[in-house]
């Protein structure tokens, strides 16, 4: 079929258990996106880390979103706004991209997560990859200045970001 999963010859996706969020620095969750909500897959599993009484597995953690749309403003910052309110209940420290970057608005200026939409083709465009690389750094910095442990070594960055306040 030509496009990227099971079906276009990729393995398939990693299962991803509370157990991963619970061991990571710092969260990016992606899913595909339709009339501006979350797939229902990713929605059941943040909704699953919320535990009755007390902290969770996302409580304290940098986390983030990113998505695929099926065309250009499909709700693709309604749906990145909805992840953050399922973020916020779990107690996460938002790490939003932001107006930070000339990426972001190159990708098309959701300052909410990095968007992608498929009438751009399949694999994100040259435009959204950046975006995507932007926010990924901006979350290893946040993951780096809250690790719950301290290390030795020193986050490093090639962008200003090691000077942002996040």
């Amino acid at each position: 079929s030509g496009l990227p999963g099971p079906a276009g010859g990729a393995p398939p996706a990693a299962v991803v258990t509370p157990d991963d969020v619970d061991w990571a620095d710092s969260l990016l969750f992606g899913a595909r996106i339709r009339s501006g909500a979350l797939a229902a897959s990713l929605l059941g599993f943040l909704q699953s880390l919320e535990p009755e009484s007390g902290p969770g597995p996302l409580a304290g953690k940098p986390a983030g979103g990113f998505a695929c749309a099926p065309r250009p403003q499909a709700g693709s910052e309604s749906a990145m706004l909805a992840l953050n309110n399922v973020l916020h209940h779990g107690g996460a420290v938002l790490v939003p991209p932001g107006y930070t970057d000339s990426a972001v608005f190159a990708a098309g200026g959701n300052p909410y997560g990095t968007t992608h939409s498929r009438t751009a083709g399949a694999l994100p465009t040259a435009q959204a990859l950046a975006a995507a690389r932007h926010q990924g750094r901006r979350m290893a910095l946040a993951g780096g200045r809250l690790r719950r442990e301290p290390v030795g070594a020193a986050v490093s960055s090639d962008t200003p970001l090691a000077k942002e306040v996040i």
